[in-house]
């Protein structure tokens, strides 16, 4: 018998399409304070709070939300893993948009964690949902060439300020493959959308206050290429 009920998103929640790679030091105080209050409420297993926070959060992805200077980079869904949560808590995690495939930065997923840890009631309810396949290999070497492309059109405020980069496997898990990537400082940031049948990556980069500040790049396993420029 499940101990937990399942905490169902409310009827206004939308789809997680943006990455928050943000430091503490790029965000309010105000900002701050809630994302402390959902990783803390994550952390410690307290699932009534962390649902409330969740839903009263001005970002609804935010279900994703790291600790803003954290270094293994759990989100909910891995807290909820570790802690042997029930289905339905996850259950309420993923139907707020958690992302199965989301890795830390030792690499584990979800999954792995409740693994690890014995969990096997979570087995199926955590495995990863892809809905644009892309074999290992594609995914690293795409990712490998996308990090230092927004370190590049970004003038290396991505690099500056240490920001949590986007993962590509997350866009083979979201429905319409595609992130919007904020970088603070930038004014902008990176729109970045899978072809997952190409193995490639899009990746359109502005400046709102630089006229004329679009790049359209195309990213593949085997190079980055510049398709446009001049835009926005």
């Amino acid at each position: 018998m499940e101990s937990q009920p399942f905490y169902a998103a409310p009827e206004t929640a939308q789809e997680c399409t943006e990455w928050f790679g943000y430091r503490r030091d790029a965000v309010s105080v105000e900002v701050a304070a809630v994302r402390e209050r959902i990783t803390d409420a994550a952390r410690d297993g307290d699932w009534e709070p962390l649902f409330r926070e969740l839903d009263a959060a001005s970002y609804q992805n935010w279900v994703n939300s790291t600790r803003l200077d954290g270094h293994r980079e759990f989100a909910p869904l891995h807290q909820a893993a570790w802690h042997g949560a029930s289905s339905g808590i996850v259950a309420g995690l993923l139907s707020r948009g958690a992302w199965r495939t989301l890795r830390t930065t030792r690499g584990e997923r979800p999954i792995d964690i409740a693994a690890a840890r014995g969990h096997s009631h979570l087995a199926d309810v955590l495995r990863p949902v892809v809905r644009h396949p892309l074999s290992v290999e594609v995914v690293v070497a795409l990712e490998r060439r996308l990090h230092p492309l927004l370190a590049e059109v970004s003038m290396g405020l991505t690099e500056q300020q240490r920001m949590r980069l986007p993962q590509v496997a997350v866009l083979t898990e979201i429905s319409e493959g595609r992130l919007w990537f904020p970088v603070p400082g930038m004014y902008g940031g990176a729109d970045i959308r899978l072809e997952a049948a190409e193995g490639a990556l899009i990746v359109e980069s502005w400046c709102r206050v630089v006229e004329g500040s679009g790049c359209r790049h195309r990213v593949t396993p085997d190079g980055t290429v510049l398709l446009a420029e001049g835009f926005v």
